[in-house]
């Protein structure tokens, strides 16, 4: 950044004083009521699908033991209205006990709080929520533990041999910038856990979810007292650019589904600001471009504008300049109505999806620099530099570039140094991202047994690299000799190995627990179409990388054989597209287990006859794998064989699978909103969005959008509503007025055969 520069004539606000939000208000949550009070008078909600959440011996009993089948939470207000968390420390007393087999848990949620009782020992679904999961069902393969899921991926597991004796123990639960403590029953759980994914904001709060399965258990909680400490609100003394960014590929879409510049502007003061005659500009010679229309930004509040040259101005949709920037270099400047510079840029180089913009130093001050984490329409916090990301790593196998995989015989690895003067690269092997504290990289790496090796550049002045990596999975002589036979396994199919570096993802099988993704390292093997028309499990790879899986399924998940949900990820823990086996690329796929099928065939059949009738929107892409999966940790040898499986691509909008229109958040006009969904009758996992007809009462999900805001909500409701209306009318078989007008009726009929 060449210069910048501020409005001079605005006032300087003294900061105002901002009280810690705490529940209860003074003292400690006893719970001192009469048996079965469900109502504090103090904003808080209990709530259970069968009344057992109430007030019990000047306890708050969430599930008791000997009523299968219960599903609870006690919500807690927001502290701290407007604000985000700079810290908060949660203190309870947990008391669990059990007249069977304990199960199933219960957890600690922290972000944007839904509707409902959440899942237990699951939490809820939460984008940027914090879950500490109390998981208590020790089902043989999954032990119990304490487990911290940060944006729905589990980011800490500690095994845990619970007590269920009716005595109350102590919980302390606490986050920060430094990370998430945990100290239950005296011991320490974590210290300082990073949690990367959960991101304090405005309008999050807390709840405890508690829940039993098939077996029963006791929960409750006594003593209870939440302290939160407020991000202190930043005085600018009125409206200024806080983030822009001029090279936008992900971070933020505009109502189109375009991936549109984008500058953001904090009204930085106690009053609300509105923003009718201010300017926004690209061009020093003409400072008036771009004038805003007549919107009100709250105090200490947030207004994103697309920087698309669309030139959008009605305030009831998402606003638009008449210019784009430019991400090489350029200017860009708020102004007021009278021609002053609020503030202004002569800025140099960006970098795809990194923004740059203000951090908070103090009540009154900051500085402008390159942001790590983008967060239009909100504080930003993490990271900032005066420089761009600093370069990338690159890893050497043997002295040879190397992208990962599957090996047999020790190696050397070796990280490329980076080329800038006083970098550093440092590096972690326990699949944590590295940071300024990890150990720098002094020399090559032993790798002999199945191990990952993260690594990023840092430079002084600098915003970290970009976290790079590489994972390599450990086969045994049982494959790469397989029976003895000198010869590695190889098949006519193409082979699939996956790894979760020790954690049992079967384990997660039951349709009443949560089943979260857990990071899976995975490798895909093709047939060699030339030489051998055979794959072999030392041969080239298709594809490997990052992804995570889970159980897929409900009654199919008690078979032997598991079906998985497979989502490939990139270092972030992110959709990443790649195409598998000559598919379209894409992230999301399904690994399905034709266990109850002898012939393997069924449903192989009957979906490449639906593609090859109706195209992609008929039917799913599918081919056969043999497949290996390692959950026990060591090396994968040759009893990780799961058998033949078939790779059937998920249905979702892609213009390879379903090709609709996509439909974002921003979305709420209804010149745009009449197309782009997937709903599905099915049964529904837990967080997803429902809905019931109003004629039959018939359930469905949401599937695309998969979050969809009240506006597309509203729609798909009364237009299926419409539908189901039509349907049971005196004129059904009418082709303008019945069913036919809502459906295309072929396509329901050939869908009906194919069932």
């Amino acid at each position: 950044m060449k210069s910048i520069r501020f409005l001079a004539a605005l006032a300087i606000l003294a900061p105002g004083t901002l009280m810690a939000g705490r529940y209860p208000a003074s003292g400690t949550q006893t719970f001192t009521f009469p048996n079965n009070t469900t109502s504090f008078g103090d904003g808080t909600v209990v709530d259970s699908n069968d009344g057992i959440a109430a007030v019990r011996s000047n306890r708050l009993r969430l599930t008791r033991s000997g009523t299968g089948g219960t599903n609870s939470s006690f919500k807690i207000p927001d502290l701290d209205p407007s604000l985000s968390l700079q810290s908060w420390t949660a203190n309870l007393n947990v008391v669990m006990s059990s007249n069977d087999s304990p199960a199933d848990g219960w957890a600690l949620n922290i972000g944007p709080i839904p509707a409902g009782n959440g899942d237990g020992e699951g939490g809820y679904v939460m984008s940027g929520g914090l879950v500490i999961a109390f998981d208590t069902y020790d089902n043989g393969g999954d032990p119990r533990s304490i487990e911290v899921f940060a944006n729905g991926i589990s980011v800490g597991n500690f095994p845990q041999s619970f007590s269920f004796d009716n005595d109350s123990r102590p919980l302390v639960v606490s986050w920060d910038s430094s990370g998430l403590n945990i100290t239950y029953d005296g011991s320490a759980i974590c210290t300082n856990l990073a949690t990367p994914g959960y991101i304090p904001a405005a309008g999050h709060s807390f709840a405890i979810t508690a829940r039993t399965g098939g077996a029963s258990q006791t929960t409750s909680i006594d003593d209870l007292v939440i302290s939160t400490v407020p991000r202190t609100p930043l005085v600018t003394g009125g409206p200024v650019i806080s983030e822009f960014c001029a090279d936008n590929s992900e971070t933020l879409e505009d109502e189109n589904t375009d991936n549109s510049d984008w500058i953001e502007i904090y009204n930085g003061q106690s009053t609300p600001a509105n923003m009718s005659g201010w300017k926004l500009t690209d061009d020093v010679a003409a400072p008036g471009k771009w004038t805003l229309p007549a919107v009100t930004i709250p105090a200490y509040g947030y207004l994103t504008i697309y920087a698309s040259s669309k030139d959008r101005v009605n305030p009831a949709y998402p606003l638009h300049t008449n210019f784009s920037l430019s991400k090489d270099s350029g200017y860009l400047a708020l102004a007021a109505p009278g021609g002053s510079v609020a503030s202004a840029f002569n800025y140099g180089m960006q970098v795809e999806d990194v923004t740059y913009g203000l951090l908070a130093t103090g009540p009154s001050s900051y500085t402008y620099g390159y942001l790590e984490t983008a967060s239009p329409s909100a504080d930003n916090s993490g990271l900032q530099a005066a420089g761009p990301p600093a370069e990338d790593v690159g890893f050497l196998k043997d002295g040879s570039p190397t992208t990962g995989g599957l090996f047999s015989a020790p190696f050397s690895l070796s990280i490329q140094a980076p080329v800038a003067a006083g970098s550093t690269v440092r590096y972690t092997l326990d699949n944590t991202p590295p940071t300024a504290t990890s150990p720098p990289y002094s020399g090559p790496v032993g790798v002999s047994a199945t191990t990952t090796v993260r690594a990023r550049v840092f430079t002084p002045g600098r915003l970290p690299g970009p976290i790079s990596s590489r994972s390599f999975l450990q086969m045994d002589s049982t494959l790469t000799n397989y029976h003895s036979s000198g010869q590695p396994f190889s098949s006519n199919l193409p082979i699939i190995v996956m790894d979760s570096f020790g954690v049992p993802v079967d384990s997660y099988n039951s349709d009443t627990q949560p089943r979260p993704y857990r990071l899976t390292y995975s490798v895909v093997i093709d047939k060699d179409p030339l030489a051998t028309g055979r794959a072999e499990i030392t041969g080239p790879a298709n594809f490997q990388g990052r992804s995570g899986t889970h159980v897929r399924g409900e009654t199919s998940a008690d078979f032997p054989q598991r079906s998985y949900t497979w989502e490939l990820w990139d270092n972030k823990n992110e959709d990443k597209a790649s195409s598998i086996l000559g598919f379209p690329a894409e992230s999301d796929w399904v690994l399905y287990a034709p266990y109850d099928d002898k012939t393997l065939m069924r449903n192989y059949l009957i979906y490449d006859h639906m593609r090859a009738l109706g195209g992609n929107a008929q039917g799913m892409g599918v081919k056969f794998v043999e497949l290996f999966y390692n959950q026990d940790g060591g090396a994968i040898t040759e009893s990780d064989y799961r058998g033949v499986y078939v790779l059937v691509e998920k249905i979702k909008r892609d213009p390879d699978r379903v090709a609709i229109e996509k439909l974002n958040s921003q979305m709420t006009d209804p010149a745009v909103i009449s197309g782009g969904y997937i709903f599905k009758h099915d049964k529904s996992d837990p967080g997803t969005v429902t809905f019931t007809t109003a004629t039959n009462g018939v359930g469905f999900t949401f599937v695309e959008p998969e979050d969809p805001n009240a506006s597309q909500k509203t729609w798909l409701i009364d237009d299926v509503n419409a539908f189901e209306s039509a349907l049971a009318g005196s004129n059904f078989a009418d082709p303008a007025t019945g069913y036919a007008a809502y459906i295309n009726p072929l396509s329901f009929i050939d869908n009906q055969w194919f069932v």
